[in-house]
């Protein structure tokens, strides 16, 4: 009787008289994967879709990123709001209600209201890169930081409205020029190594 994996063919008597190659068989195995079945490139299914992001794949990663920014941010400031406010003489269940208050009381504000400007802001960059086709520009990012800093005030007047939007613009600015030099840090690098 052959063993498996040898090429020779295989019958178990139990159930009749089959045979299995086990060469045909190892070369099916999903732990022997062959890599020229995978492909080389992304398949679309229309051509278009190789060079554009939907709004979907621009709001989720962004808002997300925000979400859980803000929550743990906001959790720091209820912790420390919370140990530094600590009732003097009382017992420990009300210390620690009184940390859980405060931490449930910043995290999910400050989560809530960054979720909110990471929303705007993917929108507005989405239809940004719609209008003027340029995927990805860092002039339609720094725009979207601008326009969303002017729609989260824009119910309080002209001068918050101008803070926000100049704040939206530089710190969108920060990260597009910080993401610009980590891309290119091969350049960077290799100038400033002489």
């Amino acid at each position: 009787m052959a063993q498996w994996g040898d090429g020779e063919s295989y019958s178990d008597g139990v159930y009749g008289d089959n045979t299995y190659d086990s060469g045909a068989i190892n070369s099916l195995s999903p732990y022997a994967l062959d890599p020229s079945y995978l492909p080389k490139e992304p398949e679309y299914i229309f051509p278009i879709e190789s060079r554009r992001r939907s709004l979907g794949d621009r709001i989720l990663p962004v808002t997300g990123h925000c979400y859980l920014s803000g929550i743990a941010v906001g959790g720091a400031w209820g912790l420390y709001e919370g140990l530094s406010t600590l009732p003097v003489g009382e017992s420990n269940r009300l210390k620690l209600n009184t940390v859980i208050n405060c931490c449930t009381r910043r995290g999910p504000f400050l989560a809530n209201n960054l979720a909110v400007l990471g929303l705007i802001y993917s929108t507005t960059n989405h239809i940004l890169c719609r209008v003027t086709e340029q995927e990805d520009s860092m002039i339609n990012s720094v725009a979207a930081g601008t326009l969303t800093g002017a729609l989260y005030k824009s119910t309080a007047g002209l001068r918050p409205v101008l803070i926000a939007s100049s704040l939206g613009a530089c710190f969108v600015g920060s990260i597009a020029v910080g993401h610009y030099i980590y891309s290119n840090r091969h350049r960077f690098l290799r100038y400033n190594t002489a």
